[in-house]
């Protein structure tokens, strides 16, 4: 399968206390938390995975984010193509 550049799936159901792994496949990328109303805008205190570069897109660029509320979640990646609801 090719890299995209976006999120699969573009969404998903979890629980709390479950472990959700952000696969960074190509280029320089950030799985970054924003709001609904404000989709493509970093959210004041919201998770951020930081850059992770994967120039070659090796495997093994993950990040790992710990699920803390059943609320809906937005994230986004920098640079921007999709969003993702958690």
């Amino acid at each position: 399968m090719a890299p995209i550049l976006g999120y699969t799936p573009e969404s998903i159901v979890a629980a709390v206390g479950d472990t959700v792994s952000f696969v960074f496949m190509q280029k320089n990328h950030t799985a970054t938390q924003s709001t609904f109303a404000e989709p493509c805008r970093k959210m004041e205190g919201g998770m951020d995975s930081g850059f992770m570069p994967n120039p070659e897109g090796k495997a093994g660029v993950t990040w790992e984010m710990k699920v803390e509320t059943t609320e809906p979640l937005c994230k986004y990646p920098t640079p921007r193509e999709t969003n993702m609801q958690i």
